[in-house]
């Protein structure tokens, strides 16, 4: 099953994150369609420069292995914001995710303790959203946090979906609950999880559970991630209840999570 991917790119070339992250974390090439997507600040840009910078990330993609035909290119004048011109982009192409590579990152993280950081992290959450660090090839499967909401398991949907055909990943479904909670109370919940994977595809060989008991999830989370070499750390972003990933994208945890997920891409789904 084709995996459709919108790439933001710049003219930075020494900084496509989003392309490098996609090309290493994927050993399986073909199903992989990518948009390359670039928004100039106004009408009056430089057309020359937008086409040669997409032109040159195009090239790279198919450098880097991906099919000729399984990468388009696209530019559009930024008519609102950076960040809502890319996620209204993404709904109407109909993509799997948004990759942003080094630049969106660093947007994003400006964004959240602003005023308008809470509803841009809503509108982000409508198609899922990739936050690429810089590429490390000795990386390798994916930390899936859950907490027994709904966004969560639709973040499992989202990882097993891109992980099923993709089986040099493996995927740790993490639980993190209060100190002097009883960690069997989430078994439930994460068998339930591992069988989304499951019907997706990924063999039951493939996936682990762990529960840990922390009162700082993005401290267990980045400590994870960076000890045991995870490539990604998927979330769902939930809007309201007391799970920890409802505390995980508070204004103070977002911006640490977003500054520090242990070296790891971070992948957020609604």
């Amino acid at each position: 099953m084709e995996r459709n991917l919108l790439i933001t790119v710049s003219e930075d070339q020494s900084a496509l994150f989003g392309v490098r992250f996609v090309a290493s974390f994927f050993t399986d090439k073909n199903p992989i369609k990518i948009t390359l997507l670039y928004i100039a600040p106004d009408e009056n840009g430089n057309d020359a420069a937008t086409g040669q910078a997409l032109e040159a990330a195009r090239q790279k993609c198919i450098s880097l292995g991906f099919a000729e035909c399984s990468v388009q290119i696209k530019s559009i004048t930024r008519r609102v914001s950076l960040i809502r011109d890319i996620l209204a982009e993404a709904r109407r192409g109909v993509f799997d995710a948004i990759v942003l590579g080094r630049r969106g990152v660093s947007r994003l993280e400006e964004m959240l303790g602003e005023s308008t950081s809470r509803g841009i992290i809503e509108e982000v959450a409508v198609t899922p959203v990739w936050v690429c660090r810089v590429p490390d090839p000795t990386r390798r499967n994916v930390l899936l946090c859950v907490d027994g909401s709904e966004q969560a398991f639709r973040a499992a949907d989202h990882v097993g979906f891109v992980l099923g055909p993709e089986q040099d990943h493996d995927v740790t479904l993490l639980s993190v609950v209060e100190k002097g909670s009883d960690p069997a109370a989430m078994d439930q919940t994460l068998n339930h999880a591992a069988r989304i994977l499951r019907d997706n595809g990924v063999d039951a060989s493939r996936i682990s559970q762990k529960t840990v008991q922390s009162s700082s999830p993005q401290r267990i989370i980045a400590k994870m991630a960076a000890e045991e070499g995870f490539a990604v750390v998927a979330v769902g972003r939930t809007a309201s209840g007391n799970g920890f990933i409802t505390q995980l994208f508070s204004d103070s945890v977002s911006a640490n999570l977003f500054h520090d997920s242990g070296g790891a891409s971070l992948w957020i789904a609604k």
